[in-house]
């Protein structure tokens, strides 16, 4: 009876006598006997008599022996006696003996049994092994042991299992796991998937990421994550992606990733997304994103962003973007604002927006601003709006600009504009204007 036998008989037979021990003598042996074998003799039984072996036997293998079992043994094990070892005879495995698993032997892992692998032998599965576990496997995963996957394990696993990651186990990868993600992982991923990702994650991403995402998966992105991109990843979207934006991103963005945008993707911006900006985020475009506006952009522009521009932007503004603002914006322009239109830009005003101007607005025009109207701009001013200029202003004009002024204008100048007229102005006037002069000198 192989019972008998005493421990140091059992340690003392040959790796031959072990190999040629029948599976039923070999499951006699008692656990005080199973202890005692060597790693020689472990390693001499053959791939019949382990899994000859019942589940009870297995138990009774020590985790230094299962440490000693040959990659070749353990690819062999039946998944049930797999199934049978216990946690510490689990962690016993190396990572050599891990990375021989076959995929269904993985595949037949315990909830138990994977949660209790160590960060070292997750590291050891291959892609292959990792996409074998079941959706519900890898969702039991801790976060420890995915944020100890290694940057291939990551960017070969399955869109099944990636998607399978909680919120937890997705916050836990680390920004070079982040950056190992394919873009085919990226754009797979559902919009719950994406907004699991932190902020501080998505600012990981790398510019070859952002650049392929699908416009579904930026669209997916939330406000938070939106405004965490840096300037380099809101630069490297396509036209479409920042398109594909919901008013509420656009309105995410800071004044730095605004400020960011190239000259390209502002002349793109979809007029929803032109308009939801904010008088904040507009008044921090530069003269070179103002520049690149479309006259269609332009025309789209709210009042609070017209009159949002500063200084600098109003004078970036070239003749036809000026022209494409409507009415209604000409006359939200602040005083400052028209006071800083350079001449070139008030000579190119159509008439209909120099004749929005309102009284306020032409007070604040400077005698050179002044000179700058053609003789076109100003016979096509209503008799209203020629009594808006101030008597300085009426004296600043040239010649050129007196002959252009029509018979009506000149007989329904205020008593004090037809007073400051200089003896050169006069010597302008034709005679029917010198005829209508007078009426408005008589009041």
């Amino acid at each position: 009876d192989v019972r008998a036998l005493t421990t140091a008989q059992v340690s003392a037979l040959t790796t031959s006598q072990v190999a040629g021990l029948s599976t039923d003598n070999l499951n006699a042996l008692s656990s005080a006997q199973v202890t005692k074998l060597s790693s020689a003799q472990v390693q001499a039984l053959t791939t019949t008599q382990l899994n000859a072996l019942t589940t009870s036997d297995v138990r009774e293998l020590s985790a230094t022996q299962v440490a000693q079992l040959t990659t070749a043994q353990v690819s062999a094990l039946s998944t049930t006696n797999l199934n049978a070892l216990s946690t510490a005879q689990e962690a016993g495995l190396t990572t050599a003996q891990v990375s021989a698993l076959t995929t269904d032997q993985v595949s037949a892992l315990t909830t138990a049994q994977v949660t209790t692998l160590t960060t070292s032998q997750v590291k050891a599965l291959t892609t292959d092994q990792l996409n074998a576990l079941a959706t519900a496997t890898v969702q039991t995963l801790g976060t420890a042991q995915v944020s100890a996957l290694t940057t291939s394990q990551v960017s070969g696993i399955s869109t099944d299992n990636l998607s399978a990651l909680n919120s937890a186990q997705v916050s836990s990868l680390t920004s070079a796991l982040v950056q190992a993600l394919t873009s085919s992982q990226l754009n797979a991923l559902t919009s719950s998937d994406i907004r699991e990702f932190t902020a501080a994650q998505i600012s990981q991403l790398t510019t070859a990421q952002v650049s392929t995402l699908s416009t579904s998966t930026v669209s997916a992105l939330s406000t938070s994550q939106v405004s965490s991109l840096t300037s380099a990843l809101v630069q490297a979207l396509t036209s479409d992606q920042i398109n594909s934006l919901s008013t509420a991103d656009v309105r995410a963005l800071t004044t730095a990733q605004v400020s960011a945008l190239t000259t390209s993707q502002v002349s793109t911006l979809s007029t929803d997304n032109l308009t939801a900006l904010s008088s904040a985020q507009v008044s921090k475009l530069t003269t070179s994103q103002v520049q690149a506006l479309t006259t269609d952009q332009i025309s789209s522009l709210g009042t609070t962003q017209v009159s949002g521009l500063s200084t600098s932007q109003v004078k970036a503004l070239s003749t036809s973007q000026l022209g494409a603002l409507t009415t209604t914006d000409v006359q939200s322009l602040s005083t400052v604002q028209v006071a800083a239109l350079t001449t070139s830009q008030l000579a190119g005003l159509t008439t209909s927006n120099l004749s929005a101007l309102s009284s306020r607005q032409v007070a604040v025009l400077s005698s050179s601003q002044v000179q700058s109207l053609t003789t076109d701009q100003i016979s096509s001013l209503t008799t209203d709006d020629v009594r808006e200029f101030t008597t300085s202003q009426v004296a600043a004009l040239n010649t050129s600009q007196i002959s252009g002024f029509t018979t009506d204008q000149l007989s329904n100048l205020t008593t004090a504009q037809a007073s400051v007229f200089t003896s050169a102005q006069v010597h302008a006037f034709s005679t029917d204007q010198v005829n209508a002069w007078l009426v408005g000198l008589s009041g």
